[in-house]
């Protein structure tokens, strides 16, 4: 396994997870959103979101680094919403067999108490929004996280790698 991907609503804790998990297996930690940023993705001039286009040329950035890591022998953990499902397929694709998406699943009142108790919380509408849109479709292995706590969720995260590691010819280590 080379490369996992951390989905799920704002609030959910995937990024908390992700860099959990992410220095666990000592991989790279990829969050969309810091790609989104740091390239001026995240804005659009409409008030509608971002748009597809911009999240697919995120994916072009991303693989560039997962690429890296991967030609070194790192295996990536890569932290988003992905609520286009074009987004998700074209980076799981394009990263190949041995890659496994993960989704992380809570009500909305979950999130919004999460989201809620962080340092910077984004707010309910946001929460809100973001959540109808991740939970539209589903992906890979779901875990639902509604009774877990955050260390729950990532040993369930780690055990879901282990599974699909042992279930190909994986080189992710787990400790």
């Amino acid at each position: 396994m080379k490369s996992i991907i951390i989905r799920g609503p704002l609030g959910i804790g995937k990024s908390t997870v992700a860099k959990a998990v992410a220095a666990r297996i000592e991989s790279l930690y990829i969050s969309v959103d810091q790609i989104l940023m740091k390239n001026k993705l995240d804005r659009t001039s409409d008030g509608e979101g971002i748009p597809l286009a911009n999240f697919l040329k995120a994916n072009e950035v991303i693989l560039e680094e997962a690429r890296q890591a991967h030609a070194s022998g790192q295996p990536v953990v890569i932290d988003g919403n992905f609520y286009h499902q074009e987004q998700l397929e074209q980076l799981f694709h394009a990263l190949g067999d041995e890659a496994v998406v993960i989704t992380l699943r809570a009500s909305v009142e979950t999130c919004l108490v999460r989201d809620a108790a962080r340092e910077k919380p984004y707010g309910e509408d946001p929460t809100r929004v973001v959540h109808m849109f991740v939970s539209r479709f589903d992906y890979g292995t779901i875990i639902d996280t509604e009774n877990q706590t955050i260390d729950e969720t990532i040993q369930t995260v780690i055990n879901v790698i282990r599974k699909s590691r042992d279930q190909t010819t994986g080189d992710l280590t787990t400790q």
